[in-house]
């Protein structure tokens, strides 16, 4: 907590939209996540022990589903954390399979390295042999390192020094093996928002960071939020607090459901009753994160008029002589913007 920037107010409303968030999560939602996360780290503890006796095969890090030894929980690997443990555990999307260093490409028998594919050999293709050398000196070892350090700061350096193409792959597995120390979150772009917003010390993005010794990586950064969040939320180690903590971020810091730059005026339409208030309500606390004082709501009917909205002239009390006093008011967006003027930081676009 010592690098927490947050004063009480601060985590006062932060403390309020979380618990808004998990009042709000249906209770089918959180017996899902307990019922569905234990059967995932018993399907990743048959990886993890493959990797640590050094027997993960190149066929088993990366194949086609329809061969026939593709029968890991996922099929294999690469597969396994890209798509069967993103809705508990974030997405690790690779951006291209490519990046996972050496595939099995569609016809089930050559595969593509990635070095490969930079230019060092026209086409990319190689044989089984040529891509087991390359998958055991290269890959294999960067995972086998990561599985056998202990602690989860050491997992770090390992990850972020590695010379493998997708971070947020080996990130994940950082993640599976310490879900109490990290978040499910593997953006640079995210982790950077969260890291300004709960961290005091001087804010350098991952993509500032990237080729610069002795700096905070996306994990170091990414355990460094999980510490201070765990104590500001007094949160507990059971799955639906793992998983629900990691999802409400990546919404506090990505939530631009109902305003963006470009388009700040949007219009909800539908029959009364199907959730369009409820809706607005939800997606401004977020995009607000948190902070109540930052918007208004406000009902237009057939009695409210432009006074009541920008200004004009309303009684104001009796005089001492027994006449009506009149003032020129403020009306509600009129005021909000007085408020907001004063408040410039506050803007969601300056």
């Amino acid at each position: 907590m010592e690098n927490c920037k947050l004063d009480e107010k601060r985590i006062s409303e932060l403390r309020t939209l979380w618990a808004s968030y998990l009042k709000d999560m249906p209770e089918t939602e959180k017996n899902k996540i307990s019922e569905q996360v234990p059967k995932i780290n018993e399907q990743w503890k048959i990886y993890r022990e493959k990797i640590r006796e050094s027997n993960l095969t190149l066929r088993e890090y990366t194949n086609i589903k329809a061969n026939d030894d593709a029968n890991l929980p996922g099929n294999y690997l690469c597969n396994f954390l890209e798509r069967t443990t993103p809705e508990f555990f974030g997405s690790s999307k690779p951006g291209n399979a490519n990046n996972f260093e050496v595939k099995m490409n569609n016809d089930g028998k050559t595969y593509s390295i990635l070095k490969h594919l930079s230019g060092s050999k026209v086409g990319g293709k190689t044989n089984e042999s040529e891509a087991r050398y390359f998958y055991e000196k290269n890959v294999k070892t960067i995972l086998e390192n990561i599985i056998k350090c202990e602690h989860p700061l050491g997992k770090i350096d390992i990850v972020e020094g590695a010379e493998y193409a997708a971070k947020q792959f080996l990130r994940k597995i950082a993640v599976l093996e310490h879900p109490c120390d990290f978040l499910s979150i593997y953006s640079d772009e995210t982790i950077d928002e969260l890291y300004r917003e709960f961290s005091e010390e001087k804010q350098e993005t991952n993509l500032e960071n990237k080729d610069k010794p002795n700096k905070k990586t996306n994990l170091k950064k990414n355990y460094e939020i999980r510490q201070i969040v765990d104590t500001i939320f007094e949160l507990d180690s059971s799955e639906v607090t793992r998983v629900l903590i990691s999802r409400f971020l990546w919404k506090f810091a990505n939530t631009k459901e109902i305003v963006d730059k470009d388009t700040p005026n949007v219009i909800f339409y539908g029959p009364p009753g199907t959730g369009k208030t409820y809706e607005v309500k939800k997606s401004l606390d977020f995009v607000c994160q948190g902070d109540r004082t930052r918007y208004e709501i406000v009902q237009f009917h057939p009695s409210f008029t432009y006074e009541d909205f920008i200004d004009g002239i309303k009684p104001k009390g009796v005089s001492s002589d027994g006449n009506i006093k009149f003032e020129l008011v403020n009306g509600i967006f009129k005021s909000f913007c007085q408020k907001a003027k004063k408040n410039p930081q506050k803007l969601i676009f300056p």
